[in-house]
């Protein structure tokens, strides 16, 4: 399930497609429809490893990491199988991606260097000459990919990808990297094309939609449900409120979509927006008060409207206020 809920963290948020900066803290749980490869890094070949080099104390690998991973443990992990070949997971990539996500603040040769470190420690001979190969492979699909033209067809882009993983790192490989989030850009692309048709009614673009969904594994319905959960309950909570429910049978909902103690939580959000809401209300007749006052000069209103500010709010919301305002003139 936490692998399932990885991958849909940044495939449902909001679909949206992010490139990933050189400092961010650590690697992203997959690539998007539009920018993997331009989240990627290029990367120089390696040298040749020497079969006969001994194995590297665990302790003497430990050494100091690039200030954005200080303080982490590496994702994923490195292991062979029962007959000492290296066993290719989804796993295996994420290790790969949280040295990786040093570029930019250690230089591609040191990140390789650390990262052939961390395989001699790991593995035995064999496994480990199995493992910098299938680097090499996927470092040069990085590469590739940040290469690629943009592309203005999100269906072009993930058949692109999708070809090019396949023909860099092998369809094995290819599928243990990328097969789950493949799945889901699959079923997103469907989705997205089924509420694109205007000539769908209603009640068969719901049948399809659900169509989609049951296309996916159950772990990865489970974690995406959990995800849109949030999204769902606030248009159910707009339909209700539309159609003139009470506060109980809003609580109802809540309780049975979250849970009690969310929806304690979700109430007290809803009161602290309320009581800000109504400051704010508050703030604003005085202050158009005094914008309309003849008798102020532009400064002395200014003056004003600082001093009202600095009376009615702290200082992190005097900060928002005034950025509603737009420095003091009326909001908009």
């Amino acid at each position: 399930m936490r692998r399932a809920l990885a991958v849909v963290a940044v495939v449902v948020a909001g679909a949206l497609l992010v490139a990933r900066g050189p400092g961010a803290r650590r690697p992203p749980a997959h690539e998007t429809i539009t920018d993997a490869g331009r989240a990627a890094s290029a990367m120089p070949a390696p040298t040749a490893p020497s079969a006969a080099a001994p194995a590297t104390p665990a302790a003497a690998v430990a050494r100091a990491l690039p200030r954005s991973l200080r303080g982490t443990t590496p994702d994923g992990e490195l292991v062979a199988d029962e007959s000492g070949h290296l066993a290719v997971t989804r796993e295996t990539r994420r290790f790969f991606d949280y040295f990786l996500a040093a570029s930019g603040e250690w230089s591609d040769a040191r990140i390789r260097k650390r990262l052939d470190d961390e395989i001699r420690t790991r593995l035995a001979p064999g496994s480990a000459a199995e493992a910098r190969a299938l680097l090499d492979r996927y470092l040069t699909y990085r590469a590739r990919a940040r290469a690629l033209p943009p592309a203005a067809d999100p269906a072009a882009a993930a058949a692109t990808l999708a070809s090019l993983r396949r023909d860099t790192l092998g369809p094995e490989a290819a599928r243990a990297f990328f097969g789950d989030e493949e799945t889901l850009t699959t079923a997103a692309l469907e989705r997205r094309r089924i509420a694109a048709d205007p000539d769908l009614p209603p009640d068969e673009r719901a049948r399809r939609l659900a169509a989609v969904e049951d296309t996916l594994p159950v772990e990865m319905r489970a974690a995406r449900a959990q995800a849109i959960a949030p999204l769902q309950l606030m248009q159910e909570e707009a339909r209700l409120r539309d159609a003139g429910a009470s506060p109980a049978e809003l609580r109802a909902l809540r309780e049975r979509t979250v849970g009690v103690e969310a929806a304690d939580r979700l109430e007290a959000l809803d009161r602290a927006r309320a009581e800000w809401q109504a400051r704010l209300a508050d703030y604003r007749r005085a202050r158009d008060a005094i914008v309309a006052d003849p008798g102020r000069s532009a400064t002395d209103k200014a003056a004003a409207i600082d001093a009202l500010r600095a009376a009615r709010f702290t200082g992190p919301e005097r900060s928002r206020v005034a950025a509603l305002d737009g420095d003091g003139s009326p909001a908009r």
